[in-house]
């Protein structure tokens, strides 16, 4: 099923990282099906905590997956965000807490290099109905990424053009990118592969099961739980033209 109001707008997203100490790192991200907070403890070389607040979530079973982040406790500070799935099976994470814990531990990392306390990336991919579409993102508010895609692989600019979307993308971007570039990079690529889910009417789905979710792709997915996971009404909040104070982009990649 299709929601009336997707087609004339797009798909946003929002991730900010705030460190509020010398050692705990408050970090959000927001879109129109998800909202999830997360404070991560650290001693400056390890993570000791991590806890999750759901704010809005799409599944019932979405709301406890905070509990799976302990996992990551003793995971080492860095900047590489394959490090990370050493400490967890990734499938038995909440997808977008998991991401956002990998952008808290990176910020966490950089903070006790001496970076600015802050970093937040937008990212906008305008709704499409054919390929190839153009994909943005800003990072503290300034432009940085911009994407002609076909959902698939980035068709452009350089030094993206040709690579997979959806095949080692990111041992691509930590090969050949310097960390703060291929952390961009995943923001917006997550961006481009979410985007579709625009096309879909979820507060017509009873559960889970019903949407177009993977099994076994993420928390809910599991085997156990997607069988018991209702939808969340009222969950969804319409960014498509009230940006997460992201600026609207130019309908053209250059």
């Amino acid at each position: 099923m299709y929601a009336d109001r997707h087609g004339t707008g797009a798909a946003r997203r929002r991730f900010a990282a705030h460190s509020i100490s010398d050692g705990v790192i408050r970090a959000e991200m927001e879109d129109e099906m998800h909202h999830f907070r997360i404070e991560l403890m650290h001693d400056g070389e390890r993570v000791l905590d991590v806890t999750g607040t759901p704010v809005r979530w799409p599944w019932s079973t979405c709301f406890d997956s905070p509990d799976a982040l302990v996992a990551l406790r003793g995971c080492p500070l860095t900047a590489q965000a394959s490090s990370i799935g050493a400490y967890t099976n990734v499938k038995e994470q909440c997808t977008h807490q998991f991401d956002l814990t990998a952008f808290a531990i990176a910020q966490a990392w950089r903070v006790t290099h001496g970076a600015a306390p802050d970093r937040e990336y937008l990212t906008v991919v305008p709704d499409w109905s054919l390929p190839p579409f153009g994909a943005y993102l800003w990072r503290d508010r300034q432009p940085l990424l911009t994407w002609l895609t076909d959902g698939a692989t980035v068709l452009g600019p350089a030094p993206f053009a040709g690579v997979a979307l959806r095949k080692r993308f990111l041992d691509w971007c930590e090969s050949n990118l310097d960390p703060d570039l291929a952390e961009a990079a995943q923001m917006l690529r997550r961006a481009v592969w979410i985007s579709p889910a625009r096309t879909h009417d979820l507060e017509a789905c009873a559960d889970a099961q019903e949407s177009n979710v993977g099994a076994g792709v993420c928390y809910t997915a599991q085997p156990q739980r997607i069988v018991i996971a209702k939808r969340s009404r009222g969950s969804l909040r319409d960014y498509s033209n009230t940006p997460l104070g992201i600026p609207q982009p130019s309908s053209t990649v250059g």
